[in-house]
């Protein structure tokens, strides 16, 4: 998520520098920020880097991590820490003594890389010295004539090519598919129609009616006199019913208690 921000904050500058203003300074030596940035032996850096343009190049050593990132990035010397580039169009062709985290569009990796690499783009080009795990990630990648790899090899792309004169010393290659993610099926409800809802009505009043006539035949002498007591007090009746309706799951329960004990 840092290296994320940090280059979203980049790449915005970098459109933003496409005024005409001369780098300045933000952190001492440690950042430059412009429309054109260059970075050469007439200014030294004494650690990190942090450099940010509509172009940006970098010909001087930096002893700690560089960051850099805007439209085209080139880097043409040694990086004492971990690098950090993101842009249009990133040239690597120093040393990277840490490890090396480049983003862009289009990848162009000269340099030596003595720790890891992590790559993505949507073309990458490969012809430099690396020494660690690589993981790459493009649409197409490219490891030309000169490639050293000497860890494990891990892309993810469309179309590998890999030259005669490119050497992968471990002898380790693994493809790592992009996980597809399964698309949720939104569960309809069906809609309730005046149909559904007379049919199961009348279901009910079956049901309800079927109850009723059944328990009239099992109790004639309770069910004579019925209507005459409801006409008589109509109120009392209904709360009385209510009750006992409420009441019938617990009693179901006590019943089944009884029985169980």
């Amino acid at each position: 998520m840092k290296r994320c921000a940090v280059f979203a904050l980049l790449l915005s500058v970098a459109v933003l520098g496409a005024v005409e203003i001369n780098p300045w300074d933000f952190l001492s030596d440690k950042a430059m920020i412009g429309a054109a940035v260059r970075i050469d032996s007439t200014r030294q850096v004494s650690d990190d880097l942090l450099a940010s343009g509509a172009y940006v190049e970098v010909k001087v050593s930096v002893p700690g991590n560089a960051t850099l990132g805007g439209a085209h990035v080139r880097l043409l010397s040694d990086v004492g820490g971990n690098l950090t580039a993101a842009g249009a169009a990133v040239e690597i062709a120093g040393e990277i003594k840490g490890k090396a985290y480049v983003a862009g569009a289009s990848l162009q990796l000269d340099g030596t890389f003595n720790d890891s690499l992590v790559a993505g783009g949507a073309v990458i080009f490969l012809r430099g010295h690396l020494k660690g795990p690589v993981r790459l990630s493009a649409a197409e990648i490219y490891i030309e004539d000169g490639a050293v790899i000497e860890d494990t090899l891990r892309y993810s792309a469309g179309r590998v090519h890999i030259a005669e004169g490119a050497v992968l010393k471990s002898g380790t290659r693994e493809f790592v598919p992009e996980p597809k993610e399964k698309p949720e099926v939104e569960k309809k409800r069906p809609s309730r129609t005046f149909g559904r809802w007379l049919i199961g009505t009348i279901i009910a009043f079956l049901l309800f009616a079927g109850a009723g006539l059944f328990v009239s035949l099992v109790f004639p002498r309770h069910f004579k006199n019925v209507t005459g007591r409801v006409m008589v007090n109509p109120g009392f009746s209904a709360l009385t019913g209510g009750i006992a309706l409420l009441a019938s799951p617990l009693v179901l329960f006590i019943v089944i208690l009884l029985f169980a004990s």
